[in-house]
């Protein structure tokens, strides 16, 4: 599970960088159910 919330993780950033992709798009990559949920994981991961 940690290895795929690494990988998740790796997307979204490289994602956020390179594309003017709306947050609903790479949720939606990234395997989200929603801007929610990926927010979420996002703000949890910038504290680590």
């Amino acid at each position: 599970m940690e290895h795929l919330t690494h990988l998740r993780r790796r997307r979204a950033s490289t994602t956020l960088r390179s594309t003017p992709a709306q947050l609903e798009e790479i949720a939606e990559r990234t395997g989200y159910g929603s801007v929610y949920s990926f927010s979420t994981a996002f703000r949890r991961w910038s504290w680590e």
